[in-house]
């Protein structure tokens, strides 16, 4: 899917011009975004400049169209937005950019969207410091306080986000919710490593999804596939079809399918992607108060080095006992992690090489591990886990 492959006439009909520098663009948008799709849609573009915006809504069959050299910025006022939380339906004001009910819509252009997120960072970090959540009952401190989100769609088809560089994000970056094939290509994601909870990509209850050509630095998990959890009155549809590659991954939390997995995550595929200074390389966690069925996942030529863990599947989250703890009921939040192949990978300076953790009452089935060269002092850690490997595998021990 293409810019041209969308449901989006190729003309410009608004235009925001590089005398609006430095000014408040909300109103002059919004307008031109409401009327272009009143009239069939169309590319609503943004010249060089610094322009400053409230939330925005896109409409179906739009092009936000960012010229190089130009920056939508979020005013930094918070009165203007309300937090966003993954188990509640969409609602206005919770992203600055919001793509909701929508189809055929794209966000192109060579210039940077900026969510101006320094001032919430720090309203997290003091809820987290405090351990205090005055916010609402039932949202966990690891959520680190709802903030809003950057870019969101929700029950959105077609969507595409190409070239744009994106910053200083609220919360999270991109967030996908029950979203149908959606193209982010040759972008680049930058938040500072201590942003707290700065995910690049969320990929949430979506389908058929491909992340191409980006790069991704931030301050918690750079892609991030999930799909609920307990408790929520949202749609129960699967995350599936998910398709990651030749993708660079820096500062952050790496590559995590998890935690948040009630609705099932299935058919993921991650081909030719670096890791390099982040905190996890490939991570896939459930619990047994949120798990489902996660399952049929490719990982191939996958190349880490800096990374403090290289590999980490475990049905056990936050955190997993020191020792063997007993089995219990198998009910329908029992996380049945399955059928994951990992080959060609390559680690080097890794501090952890791989853990591999199940339940007792639900062990890891069908991890499938072939040709990866494994530079670290660090074995295997295993529990509960039944594992495919063979001589392709190498551990090259640090002298």
């Amino acid at each position: 899917m293409s810019a041209s492959a969308l449901a989006v006439p190729d003309k410009v009909c608004g235009k925001i011009p590089s005398v609006e520098t430095g000014h408040d663009i909300t109103q002059k948008l919004q307008a031109l975004i409401d009327h272009c799709a009143s009239h069939g849609g169309g590319i609503v573009t943004l010249n060089s400049g610094n322009f400053l915006s409230g939330p925005l809504l896109l409409r179906s069959h739009i092009n936000l169209h960012l010229d190089a050299g130009s920056i939508l910025q979020a005013i930094d006022k918070n009165s203007l937005y309300r937090p966003a939380y993954i188990n509640w339906p969409w609602s206005p004001a919770e992203a600055f950019l919001s793509l909701p009910h929508v189809e055929d819509v794209a966000i192109t252009g060579e210039g940077t969207i900026d969510g101006n997120g320094e001032g919430w960072w720090k309203a997290a970090q003091e809820a987290k410091k405090n351990r205090h959540n005055n916010f609402a009952n039932n949202i966990p401190l690891s959520n680190g306080l709802p903030r809003p989100w950057l870019i969101e769609s929700y029950d959105a088809h077609n969507i595409l986000i190409s070239d744009v560089h994106i910053t200083r994000s609220p919360m999270w970056n991109i967030v996908l919710r029950y979203t149908d094939n959606t193209i982010i290509k040759h972008i680049d994601i930058n938040n500072p490593a201590d942003s707290p909870n700065t995910d690049g990509i969320d990929v949430i209850t979506s389908q058929n999804v491909t992340l191409s050509d980006n790069t991704i630095s931030t301050g918690d998990d750079d892609i991030a596939i999930k799909s609920g959890l307990p408790g929520t009155t949202l749609p129960n549809e699967t995350t599936k079809n998910i398709y990651i590659t030749d993708t660079a991954i820096g500062a952050g939390h790496g590559l995590s399918i998890g935690s948040e997995t009630i609705f099932n995550i299935e058919n993921v595929y991650v081909y030719n992607v670096d890791f390099n200074g982040t905190s996890n390389g490939i991570r896939i966690k459930s619990g047994r108060d949120r798990g489902s069925v996660l399952q049929h996942y490719v990982f191939d030529k996958i190349r880490m080095n800096n990374v403090r863990t290289g590999l980490s599947i475990s049905a056990y989250y936050p955190h997993f006992p020191k020792n063997n703890d007993s089995p219990a009921p198998v009910t329908v939040t029992t996380p049945r992690i399955s059928d994951i192949r990992i080959s060609h990978l390559t680690e080097k300076n890794v501090q952890k090489a791989g853990i591999f953790i199940g339940l007792p009452e639900m062990p890891l089935q069908n991890i499938d591990l072939s040709y990866m060269n494994l530079a670290t002092n660090a074995s295997f850690r295993l529990r509960n886990a039944l594992l495919h490997t063979d001589t392709s595998i190498k551990i090259m021990q640090k002298k």
